[in-house]
């Protein structure tokens, strides 16, 4: 029986001194996460043995230390690699920073492999600035200009409940910055599309506002070179190297109406076309993106934007610009919630982006009416409206029609 107790006990004994030795080793050798402070501030004990290493220094400070010369050009070719990383080969490729190497007499704990060196250049360290509240901020501005999601800010910031920001209130903005960056030059070669113009002539036998197209638009194609220069795999700058034209854009030819509409005429088309000017649809009146050609928000290189991008605050009215029926209310792809509103006279406003829908379809509606919530729902970077007018389905200038 006791050869059988001993037999049971040994392992268990065996397992509590292993664990007892390893807990004693962590903790005699100061054992912690690897930070660029860290790796650098165990400092040996009286007598320990210091070994020889490198040091590879980011313009003239020591931030990383490997065992030699080797390990140290490897970890740089490696981290060269992964933050420009391109399915074209780079013209030029080097850091923007000054990189050495220095030898150093050091405590052994101080010295990282490869991978956690590789690791310490990339990741970097945390950055905190703050940001003061000016007129016309918003969470969704401002973490736009500092590179950040709405959420990272909010972590950042647990003291700000909603979205209402107060002048001059101090928003802390935190982000984590690589110890390295990587300059790049690639040539791109894109397809682009050319767009086509319109051709417009008058027609007074159409009421006015009215739109006959007579021939569709076609884009061109067009070939075009560019020389990319990026920053970490983030483009900086584009220039246009060369140009091709492919095959030319088909004009679109329309007719506009002249004649106006008489109001004992047409009645009941005058009580749904409204004043012929639209109303605000927000009090917030800072336009974040205009109408028109852009850089995609999303890096996807260039769109057309069909509408403005009015900022908000998630929660804030939307307005009807004018009296009408609402012919849709719900969820459209990436415009999220969404309201569309026919004023007659082929005159149609949409609503996207919105948290919440106050109306459905079907219902008329009065200008200055309350129809949805500003929100970020679809594909968006923060809270505001995307505002969007037609004319006979096609789009125009919202800036053009609001009062």
């Amino acid at each position: 029986m006791a050869s059988l107790i001993k037999k049971l006990l040994w392992p268990i004994v065996i397992s509590l001194f292993f664990a007892i030795g390893l807990y004693v080793l962590f903790n005699s050798s100061g054992f912690s996460p690897v930070t660029a402070e860290s790796n650098l501030a165990k400092q040996p004990k009286e007598g320990a043995e210091k070994v020889a290493a490198v040091g590879i220094r980011i313009n003239g400070q020591v931030k990383a230390v490997v065992k030699d010369t080797a390990t140290a050009q490897e970890v740089l070719q490696k981290v060269k690699k992964l933050l420009s990383t391109s399915a074209a080969l780079p013209e030029s490729l080097k850091f923007e920073e000054e990189i050495s190497f220095s030898p150093l007499q050091i405590n052994a704990f101080s010295i990282l492999s490869s991978e956690e060196a590789i690791k310490l250049l990339i990741t970097g360290e945390q950055q905190s600035t703050q940001h003061v509240v000016e007129p016309g901020d918003s969470l969704w501005s401002i973490a736009k200009a500092h590179g950040l999601t709405v959420e990272e800010l909010r972590r950042a910031n647990p003291q700000i409940q909603g979205d209402k920001l107060a002048l001059d209130e101090i928003v802390r903005v935190t982000k984590q910055e690589p110890l390295v960056h990587v300059l790049s030059t690639e040539k791109m070669q894109v397809l682009a599309e050319i767009p086509f113009p319109v051709q417009t002539a008058v027609d007074n036998r159409l009421l006015k506002g009215q739109v006959q197209v007579l021939q569709t638009g076609k884009p061109g194609k067009r070939e075009e070179i560019y020389l990319i220069t990026k920053r970490n795999n983030q483009i900086q700058e584009k220039q246009l190297l060369a140009s091709k034209v492919l095959s030319e854009p088909v004009p679109k030819i329309v007719k506009k109406g002249t004649r106006a509409i008489l109001r004992n005429q047409t009645s009941q088309l005058a009580s749904r076309s409204g004043s012929g000017k639209l109303g605000w649809p927000t009090a917030s009146r800072k336009i974040t993106s205009g109408f028109g050609w852009r850089d995609d928000p999303f890096g996807n290189g260039r769109d057309f934007h069909r509408g403005i991008d009015i900022d908000g605050n998630e929660g804030d009215p939307i307005y009807a610009a004018e009296d009408g029926f609402v012919t849709y209310a719900g969820w459209r792809g990436s415009y999220g919630l969404q309201v569309e509103i026919d004023h007659g006279n082929g005159l149609v406003t949409r609503y996207s982006h919105a948290s919440q829908l106050k109306v459905n379809k079907g219902d008329k509606v009065k200008r200055g009416e309350i129809i949805a919530l500003i929100g970020s729902t679809g594909k968006s970077t923060g809270s505001h409206l995307d505002l969007e007018v037609l004319i006979n389905d096609t789009p125009q200038n919202p800036l053009l029609y609001l009062r």
